[in-house]
């Protein structure tokens, strides 16, 4: 459990882009979380600032800065961000029954 927790604070592109069916799993991933705490407004703002420095003090420094993990990096907050956005507008636009 543990070494799966210490993972998190790794990129997936850390040692290169890795295959596209992982990175696109991941980035699926990444839209539930953004849909998810897009449903509580105060836990949107924390999660995001949370995982923006998640990215910022853990992802980049640790694999040297490198143009993969930024591109990385700015897809895994872009995704969750699309996540969240589908939510909002699902919250303020329900479907009619």
């Amino acid at each position: 459990m543990i070494e799966h927790v210490l993972t998190l604070g790794q990129s997936d592109a850390c040692g290169g882009w890795p295959p596209l069916w992982q990175w696109l799993t991941v980035q699926a991933a990444h839209v539930l979380i953004g849909a998810v705490v897009a449903l509580h407004p105060r836990l949107f703002v924390a999660a995001f600032t949370v995982w923006i420095g998640k990215e910022l003090f853990f992802d980049l420094p640790h694999c040297s800065w490198t143009r993969t993990v930024q591109l990385d990096s700015l897809c895994d907050i872009t995704f969750g961000l699309i996540g969240a956005m589908l939510t909002a507008q699902q919250q303020q636009h329900p479907a009619s029954p």
